[in-house]
């Protein structure tokens, strides 16, 4: 949200026609900030930040082999990239 009210023209778009379309013209003052990627990592972080105790138990505890991997699967993409930083 911040990038938008750094951008002129994203903040008039999203005066006059709302968050989607402030984001669009993000898209055209900013390539790549709000890349469909960037927004998935966003919701994954927010989800994973609010994820039960129930299933985070049943995850560390091993009842859901299934999602433990894709956990670890996002770790090792995540940890790749972040070595790099």
């Amino acid at each position: 949200m911040r990038d938008i009210f750094e951008s002129k023209k994203a903040r008039e778009s999203l005066a006059k026609k709302g968050y989607a379309y402030a984001v669009e013209q993000l898209r055209f003052d900013k390539p790549g900030v709000y890349s469909k990627l960037f927004e998935s990592v966003e919701d994954v972080t927010i989800d994973l930040r609010n994820m039960t105790r129930e299933e985070e138990e049943e995850i560390v505890e091993g009842e859901s082999p299934h999602k433990a991997g894709l956990l670890l699967e996002l770790f090792n993409e995540l940890k790749k990239i972040t070595d790099k930083l």
